[in-house]
């Protein structure tokens, strides 16, 4: 699999987006979506999810060893493959192992907005790539959730050491919160 990511480096940016429709039809090595997610324009699914009191957010730590975002809070969600429905998203994520949802209840995502994100290293943008952000509330009501933590929503985790993603602490703020709060009148 190393000889791919090496060929794949040497392609122009107008070669690796024409192949990315191919490859997120297929399984491939995380590295080769790397290269490929700085060529294209990727949309994330993002699924906010919400206490019942929509008080909190469950945020999950991405593994040490991912090679973009080793360690740092964010929400559940995944990359929307061609052809697939934001229906169909949910399910891949909620069924999943990697965010131990299987065994919990929750209202339908609503779709509450997007987001722009620019490949940078500063606040607010995408080292992997450039992103539209489809961002979901999703309630929670009932269940066991595997792994990730609960935080206030007026208390994020962006002072620590591996903080929250900063692209996703922008669409909290911007789009989530502000939802929250017409929510409650």
């Amino acid at each position: 699999m190393e000889y791919i990511h090496d060929l794949v480096r040497q392609w122009s940016d107008k070669e690796k987006a024409a192949a990315i429709p191919f490859l997120l039809e297929s399984a491939f090595e995380q590295n080769v979506f790397q290269t490929f997610a700085g060529a294209a324009i990727t949309v994330p699914m993002e699924y906010c999810i919400l206490s019942e009191s929509r008080t909190h957010i469950l945020l999950f730590r991405r593994p040490h060893s991912d090679p973009v975002f080793p360690g740092m809070w964010h929400v559940s969600g995944s990359v929307q493959k061609p052809k697939e429905e934001s229906y169909e998203v949910w399910e891949r994520v909620r069924s999943g192992s990697k965010y131990g949802l299987l065994g919990a209840r929750f209202f339908e995502p609503v779709e509450i907005g997007t987001q722009d994100t620019q490949k940078g290293i500063g606040y607010g943008e995408c080292p992997r790539g450039q992103e539209r952000n489809i961002i979901h509330a999703v309630t929670y009501v009932a269940g066991t959730i595997g792994y990730g933590k609960w935080f206030p929503l007026n208390d994020l985790p962006v002072k620590e050491e591996r903080p929250l993603l900063s692209h996703h602490e922008r669409f909290i703020r911007s789009k989530l919160i502000p939802w929250v709060m017409t929510q409650q009148r």
